[in-house]
């Protein structure tokens, strides 16, 4: 996620992940705004058949000048858009994604 100045500039905010076969919920420690992967086992993803996914976002605090936003950058790789040094190997496999009109980014508001 980035927060992009009234003037355009973008600059890193935080970062989310998810490896795709560990979606599973744990439904009693997830919260709405908050979903926890307990990667305790593979879900195959089925070619052809959409999948819903529910991606934490690192906390962070930011406030917000007159002006600014935020960009949501969705993306199934993440070369160019590694934080504090961590990425994934690329395994060589060819994949299409489509996001569907229901995506949506939940942020809490804390006064």
């Amino acid at each position: 996620m980035q927060l992009i100045d009234a003037d355009g500039t973008p600059c890193d905010l935080t970062q989310g992940w998810l490896r795709a076969s560990h979606r599973a919920l744990d439904p009693e420690r997830s919260r709405p705004y908050r979903p926890y992967h307990p990667h305790d086992r593979t879900e195959p993803l089925v070619s052809g058949e959409p999948t819903w996914f529910e991606i934490a976002i690192v906390p962070t605090a930011q406030r917000f000048k007159p002006g600014q936003r935020v960009r949501l950058l969705l993306t199934s790789a993440d070369e160019g858009f590694a934080m504090q040094g961590l990425s994934h190997v690329t395994v060589g496999l060819q994949a299409r994604n489509t996001i569907f009109s229901d995506s949506r980014l939940m942020v809490p508001i804390v006064g």
